[in-house]
């Protein structure tokens, strides 16, 4: 897109700044079958925008600044807005990190990382009951996002609707059944329920994708020796 190309330096800063957590939206990191000859983003400057602050308080404000700029630049592109909402709630300003987000559904309702955003804020102030419906829109529109699965399993944990979290849980294993995360976590939420037998199957399905996993070792362990297999449970 043309916002991708006209501020590649900003891109790559908040991705290097924000992205572990607020992952970037895939328009700043993927290629736009879009982006032919004669498109916004062939013509757009392509040179980088200088960071001209070397203090954390200018860096931080210099940021800001930026992100304003692209939602200047870009008024109708809900990808400008998830930008501006990741950048602000990098900064902890999470009033302004919201309207951008909502702003950014306003746009293309269809966007899970606005949702997703939205969600952690809710649970930075204790609303699970606004997360859950945020983050079960996320994955209606995309259901293979780690993050926001493990987020709505820990949620419905910690409420005390563990039977629900399998449920997200194995729905993202099946269509993931490589993520030895989403499998772990089956396991240990199945463990906490008493359903030994499906907990020791998917631990040992941990360990054969990531052999040296300690939490599957260990919750395999546990699982045997609840069912009674001692000489089993011995071994992990």
């Amino acid at each position: 897109t043309a916002l991708r190309r006209e501020f590649p330096q900003f891109a790559a800063y908040i991705l290097a700044a924000a992205a572990a957590i607020y992952p970037p939206p895939r328009e700043l990191v993927e290629p736009s079958a879009s982006d032919g000859p004669g498109s916004a983003a062939d013509s757009a400057p392509t040179d980088p925008i200088p960071l001209s602050s070397q203090t954390h308080e200018g860096l931080m404000a210099e940021m800001t600044r930026m992100a304003e700029r692209v939602v200047a630049t870009f008024p109708e592109d809900p990808t400008a807005y998830d930008l501006q909402g990741r950048v602000y709630a990098y900064l902890g300003k999470s009033t302004e990190a919201a309207r951008a987000w909502e702003r950014c559904l306003q746009l293309d309702p269809r966007r899970p990382d606005a949702c997703n955003g939205l969600a952690k804020l809710a649970i930075k102030r204790g609303d699970d009951a606004a997360a859950e419906p945020l983050l079960r829109t996320a994955l209606e529109i995309d259901a293979t996002l780690p993050e926001v699965v493990h987020q709505l399993a820990d949620l419905l944990s910690r409420s005390g609707r563990a039977e629900e979290a399998v449920t997200v849980l194995e729905r993202y294993v099946q269509q993931v059944p490589t993520a030895t995360d989403g499998l772990l976590a089956l396991a240990q939420t199945q463990l906490q329920l008493g359903v030994f037998d499906k907990a020791q199957q998917n631990f040992e399905a941990v360990i054969t994708l990531r052999p040296t996993s300690h939490e599957a070792h260990l919750g395999l362990g546990t699982a045997l020796l609840r069912q009674g297999q001692r000489e089993g449970s011995r071994k992990y």
